[in-house]
């Protein structure tokens, strides 16, 4: 038996994936213990597992729910408020950390395994400088290095100089970062704190603050990720899709749903309402269910919209600020999915096509495995009309294709789902001798 700690960040999405394959490594006899913000605590808690508490005097309980209110109510002055007590409270944690606040935390569990969502990634390197084997956990789809198209010749003395530049200039912002007024940049930070931890710098970017050898899993089969383009990075595994399938949902009049008729999910995530494009959108609904007036359209449609307008653009439009997603996919033909991670697995393990209309940050990677796999179709979310969304739903219900590998992937999810496999592929972990870090010359 072994002892487990879990950082899994704070949000729904980050947390129900590390709660199932929690539960499986428990299942097998292992100690489990989770960290990180009072915000996560009561979801944690609530599933029977210890939590331990990251910097609760500077992130109280209720933080999140609080920017998620202003955002809602578009206050813009007390978002401003935030961001400027946010701001502080950063810079004191980034202290905190430097001065070896969360040492004690790992050296008072003593744990045999640290497993680290990778939003939490100031924690490995605390972890790998105590010690402890850390395995990174990606809630998306890895991004595949982009091939840089040659340039010419002349370019490359240019570059050269431009290059070393830019790095001396980077080099002393991060040394003179204590002495900037407003806040000491992340890359400074995360260089001293590797430095500190004895992890070596090398290259540009993110990524050189990760060691090169650390494992990382993906919450997905690798049939998904796996395009053929580039061969698989030898640090990288794969659990299940880790879907919250026990998790509760929002009430919902199922009397409303007519059996029989083709039933389209339309579900565009929890951050997009945000966006004035996405309630463009939202309003030029009617349009489109109007020249489908066979067909019901169930609109997830976020806490801005006004749902008695929505519903009053067309007859067969149900519209509700939030639905039950996955009681929804069981019925539905088809899905028009924002192409998050979360919802386009849980599409697929239903085996639902999909009309892919990603908006921003990863999204649209996943978007390109929809289609490369033959999951769904793609479409902008910026310039939809009526017309063209129902060309897409046409397409990805008429054509038998579409569904037929939505349903081929979805048995590979299901089969990927075990709790024994989940248990089994982060307990390899447990049994390797992890490379220790290199260590500077005179430390």
């Amino acid at each position: 038996m072994a002892t487990i700690l879990i950082a899994a960040g704070m949000t729904p999405g980050h947390i129900n994936p590390a709660l199932k394959f929690a539960r499986a490594l428990q299942s097998q006899g292992h100690r489990i213990h989770f960290c990180g913000f009072l915000d996560a605590r009561e979801r944690i808690v609530a599933e029977g597992f210890d939590f331990e508490p990251l910097f609760p005097d500077l992130f109280p309980e209720g933080d999140l729910e609080e920017v998620t209110s202003l955002r809602v109510r578009r206050d813009r002055w007390g978002q401003l408020r935030h961001i400027r007590r946010h701001v502080g409270r950063v810079r004191r944690m980034m202290e905190a950390i430097l001065a070896g606040a969360l040492d004690g935390l790992f050296q008072r569990l003593k744990p045999d395994l640290f497993i680290c969502d990778v939003i939490e990634r100031a924690l490995h390197l605390v972890a790998y400088g105590n010690g402890v084997p850390t395995v990174l956990v990606n809630t998306t789809v890895p991004m595949a290095p982009q091939p840089r198209p040659p340039k010419p010749s002349w370019r490359a003395p240019m570059d050269r100089v431009w290059g070393a530049f830019r790095a001396s200039l980077r080099r002393t912002l991060e040394k003179t970062g204590a002495r900037l007024g407003f806040i000491r940049p992340m890359t400074w930070f995360f260089s001293e704190l590797a430095r500190k931890y004895g992890h070596i710098v090398e290259g540009d970017g993110p990524g050189r603050f990760f060691p090169s050898a650390t494992p990382m899993v993906v919450l997905c089969p690798g049939e998904f990720i796996d395009t053929g383009d580039a061969p698989r990075r030898e640090s990288l595994h794969f659990l299940g899709p880790c879907i919250a399938l026990d998790r509760e949902e929002p009430d919902f009049d199922w009397s409303r749903i007519q059996e029989g008729r083709p039933l389209i999910l339309i579900a565009l995530g929890s951050v997009p309402y945000l966006l004035k494009r996405h309630q463009d959108f939202i309003r030029g609904l009617g349009d489109a269910a109007a020249r489908r007036p066979d067909w019901q359209f169930v609109v997830s449609a976020g806490p801005l919209t006004d749902l008695g307008m929505l519903e009053r653009a067309a007859p067969n439009i149900i519209a509700a600020h939030q639905v039950p997603q996955l009681g929804l996919l069981q019925r539905a033909t088809a899905m028009v999915t924002h192409c998050g991670f979360n919802s386009t697995k849980e599409a697929i393990y239903f085996g639902v096509p999909m009309v892919a209309l990603p908006f921003q940050h990863d999204q649209p990677r996943v978007a390109r495995l929809v289609t490369h796999h033959g999951l769904g179709v793609r479409g902008s979310p910026f310039d939809m009309t009526g017309e063209t969304l129902v060309a897409l739903l046409d397409e990805v219900i008429t054509q038998p294709g579409y569904r037929q590998a939505s349903q081929a992937m979805s048995m590979r999810f299901r089969e990927a789902e075990s709790p024994q496999a989940m248990a089994r592929t982060l307990e390899q972990f447990l049994e390797k001798e992890q490379e220790p870090l290199p260590r500077p010359s005179g430390t």
